[in-house]
């Protein structure tokens, strides 16, 4: 009983000086170059998502379509919540990429059914001032498609006349396709035939998108994809670095946590000028500041790749299990939950999973984001960290995401040649924190799998790191300066009492010699029954605490 009191202790005692607790800042935005969804099928399924679309009346939600009917009129229209930016200073050619299915049943003669980029908010009408409109007019009973942008006074300034394309026959199915370019060019496909193809068009585009008409119609929007791109630049440091020179790190900058594992010690710890996971449970080392485009490099200095026994056959200290790499996490703190479950996670383990006793073990990476797979691999040979072959090799990473491309380099630290773990396009880039977790069974998990006879399942982290550095690469950088707080605790040295008391400083002394006056004088004796009466109750609370811990030991 003493023993299981004495350890827990221990364990609590481990975690709370385990533990830094610091506060970081950060919004959420769009991370670096990215595709942002403008308008999607799948927000008007079933019904039209009024998170995502603003309309009026006249338009309604109809077996997985936006549908224009009777009862519409010049000011029905719908437009998309999200909005249109223009990143071509950021190197993105197209502005807007638009995709839309649909069919107009009936539309009165010189009318116009509109579909417009650029409006200054979600409820503004189309064709206002500095937009364009890609429209239908119906001529002659068949239907013509033609683009024209309003300038900031709202004049109407005709970009190509609407012109026929095949398959203009009311009620037929449209496919339309509009590609508006950053420098202002437009082009529009109707069925396969090229309405409008102009570069210096100088059509607007920043805003937002939606549909309307200039009168009731009969209309239908089966599809629908607009796609933008977007980049926001959050403030970071030049670059984070962790080199644990001096065994200290920077706490403005790096964050820490540590849950203790089964066998002891276990502990992270900085040493010999690395980072030690030693027998820990969860652990982690994340930035304090988010990244869109960034490179981070680091070394693994050392991993324990088989597991050390006692004399007896008992195990002492298991093979390191799963690490990764996280980026795009929602918050340096929450271990598993926000840096692999709510991120972007490239991790490793070796391929016979949890027994600590296992030969012949691979190295299985995988990764996946916010636990959707992407991708993984068997590394067997050189880079295989878990092949006793390889023990004692140290090992560099490098990771880079640069607008919506992912790229895992490796290589041993006597090459000079990077081996590709993964290189994947994600059409984004993620916003967030950057950082290596390891996972493991806590110190409480260790106690039930022993009790339930599968304590050579129980895992933890057996590594070292070094080198940490994230570095910013967003155009056109917001950097910021980071002041330098090491996480180094001083502990002061020991104060030298020198005794100075003399008889003099007695409250009798004090009496005779004048010291104290007449008022004074009547004061002091209540003080002194205070302070006596608070003596007596401090000793007896002492003796009472030393009685019932006498008598709790004896019933122990």
């Amino acid at each position: 009983m003493k023993k299981k009191f004495y350890k827990a202790l221990i364990i609590c005692l481990v975690a709370a000086l385990s533990f830094t607790v610091l506060a970081a800042n950060g919004l959420f935005a769009h991370a670096g170059m990215s595709d942002v969804t403008i308008a999607a099928d799948s927000t008007f399924e079933g019904e039209i998502g009024k998170a995502y679309w603003y309309y009026t009346d006249g338009v309604t939600g109809e077996s997985n379509a936006i549908v224009f009917g009777a009862g519409s009129n010049e000011d029905s229209r719908i437009l998309s919540r999200v909005k249109a930016d223009d990143v071509g200073d950021y190197g993105r050619a197209v502005a807007i990429e638009a995709d839309i299915g649909l069919s107009i049943s009936s539309l009165a003669e010189g009318e116009r059914f509109m579909i417009g980029f650029g409006m200054r908010s979600a409820a503004e009408k189309l064709a206002s001032a500095s937009s364009t409109t890609v429209y239908f007019t119906n001529v002659g009973g068949t239907l013509r498609c033609g683009v024209f942008k309003t300038d900031a006074e709202g004049k109407e300034i005709t970009v190509c006349d609407a012109a026929a394309f095949t398959g203009n026959t009311l009620g037929a199915r449209i496919t339309l396709q509009t590609d508006i370019s950053s420098d202002g060019g437009i082009k529009v496909d109707v069925n396969g035939t090229v309405i409008c193809d102009k570069s210096d068009a100088g059509v607007y585009f920043v805003g937002y998108f939606g549909f309307g008409q200039t009168a009731e119609s009969s209309a239908k929007i089966t599809n629908c994809s607009v796609v933008s791109g977007a980049y926001d630049r959050p403030e970071t440091p030049a670059a984070s670095v962790a080199d644990f020179a001096d065994d200290e790190f920077n706490i403005n900058e790096w964050y820490t946590m540590m849950s203790p594992g089964y066998y002891s010690p276990s502990t992270m710890n900085v040493s010999n000028g690395m980072l030690n996971f030693v027998n820990t449970g969860q652990s982690s080392i994340c930035t304090m500041h988010q990244y869109s485009n960034f490179e981070f490099t680091f070394d693994m200095p050392y991993l324990q790749v088989t597991t050390e026994y006692s004399d007896s056959g008992e195990i002492i200290k298991p093979h390191s299990y799963w690490w990764g790499i996280s980026f795009g996490c929602p918050s340096y703190e929450g271990w598993a939950n926000n840096m692999v479950t709510n991120a972007h996670c490239i991790g490793f383990q070796p391929s016979t999973g949890y027994d600590a006793t296992a030969t012949d073990i691979k190295t299985h990476v995988a990764y996946e984001n916010h636990g959707t797979s992407l991708g993984w691999k068997e590394i067997t040979g050189k880079y295989n960290f878990w092949d006793p072959a390889n023990e004692g090799n140290q090992y560099n990473f490098k990771l880079s995401v640069i607008d919506g491309v992912v790229k895992l380099d490796m290589k041993c630290a006597d090459e000079t040649e990077w081996y590709n773990v993964f290189d994947v396009e994600l059409g984004d880039t993620p916003l967030g924190y950057v950082g290596i977790l390891a996972m493991g069974h806590t110190a409480a998990e260790g106690v039930n799998m022993v009790e339930s006879g599968t304590q050579y399942n129980i895992t933890v982290a057996n590594f070292s790191l070094d080198n940490l550095r994230v570095e910013n690469k967003d155009q056109n950088a917001q950097i910021i300066e980071v002041p330098y707080k090491g996480n180094r605790l001083d502990i002061p040295a020991d104060y030298a009492y020198s005794n100075t008391w003399s008889d003099s400083d007695l409250l009798v002394g004090k009496l005779e010699s004048g010291e104290i006056t007449a008022p004074e004088r009547t004061l002091w004796p209540w003080m002194i029954a205070i302070g006596a009466g608070g003596v007596c109750v401090m000793a007896a609370i002492t003796v009472t605490t030393f009685v019932l811990i006498r008598k709790r030991e004896k019933k122990g």
